[in-house]
């Protein structure tokens, strides 16, 4: 359920666009495909991978996906304050 929900939100954020600006729009669509790649990664980490080194790059891969991730996030929000002061 939480996949399809995803996906859905997902395709209104494209096609409707309901922030009042573009980057909240792309930091909306940002967060949403990112929570639903994590969805869909989140499977690695159980037996269908019996490989621990494996799961422990998966492991990696993750938290790079996820520092990347919030690094976006407060760099849109810090340009978003900088324009709202000048």
């Amino acid at each position: 359920m939480t996949l399809y929900g995803s996906l859905l939100m997902a395709a209104f954020l494209i096609s409707v666009k309901p922030m009042e600006n573009s980057y909240y729009n792309a930091a909306h669509l940002i967060n949403e495909l990112v929570f639903l790649f994590f969805s869909y990664y989140i499977f690695l980490f159980s037996d269908y991978v019996t490989d621990p080194y494996l799961r422990y790059v998966f492991g990696w891969i993750f938290l790079t996906v996820l520092l990347i991730d919030a690094v976006v996030n407060i760099g849109i929000v810090i340009s978003m304050e900088i324009a709202k002061c000048l």
